[in-house]
């Protein structure tokens, strides 16, 4: 229960549900709102899991790859490597533990931030330069849950967690954004310019990436 809280909230975290509930409402209302929300949070359940020898091969040519290391006890660490990041394990660390998942999933966000100007900013300035837009520039930014941002300035922001997305879905969200330096809403014209964008499949790509089952906890 939160002090602050003007509404409940519900998301996963660390393979657990986080339910964010203000001091006023009854346990009625709560169960009402899970029940409310239980088909967006099963769809979104966490099924996360790592393996060591098991690599994580992103659409980019980035490649993680999960090792046990004994010298590191309970601890988790990452490294960068040829062509991508050896995440280590240590032998005291229970892979099928809740927790465990989320902690690593933490690292390879972090791994990823090393190789996003590598893969995404290059193709957001090939789509830029292919549109005919001149955004004023194009940066990576650290955000979990906003993939995308472009500001009244013309300043736009992929996040770095898009590495984890297939190539059509970053252009989704490259495409979106890029719309916006004309039209700074969700109105319909902002649609018909994104699907223009993205050669008629807007809906289809926007319907992907609300179903896509991510590789790591967000």
């Amino acid at each position: 229960m939160r002090r602050n809280a003007s509404r409940i909230t519900a998301r996963w975290a660390d393979g657990r549900l986080l339910v964010i509930v203000p001091e006023w409402v009854s346990g009625e209302t709560v169960y009402n709102a899970l029940e409310s929300m239980r088909p967006r949070l099963m769809a979104r359940r966490p099924g996360v899991s790592f393996e060591p020898g098991r690599p994580l091969v992103l659409d980019g040519g980035v490649i993680f790859n999960f090792e046990r290391f004994p010298s590191l006890g309970d601890g988790i660490d990452i490294a960068r490597a040829k062509g991508g990041a050896l995440v280590r394990i240590g032998d005291g660390v229970d892979m099928s533990a809740p927790d465990t998942p989320g902690r690593i999933s933490r690292l390879l966000i972090h791994g990823a931030r090393l190789y996003a100007d590598d893969v995404i900013l290059p193709q957001a300035m090939e789509a830029a330069d292919r549109l005919g837009l001149s955004p004023r520039s194009i940066r990576i930014s650290r955000g979990h849950k906003v993939l995308g941002h472009c500001s009244g300035k013309g300043d736009i922001a992929i996040s770095a967690i898009c590495m984890f997305l297939p190539r059509e879905l970053r252009e989704y969200i490259i495409c979106h954004e890029l719309a916006h330096l004309t039209e700074m809403n969700h109105s319909p014209r902002f649609h018909l310019l994104c699907d223009r964008y993205l050669e008629g499949r807007e809906a289809e790509l926007a319907g992907k990436l609300d179903a896509y089952v991510w590789p790591i906890e967000k």
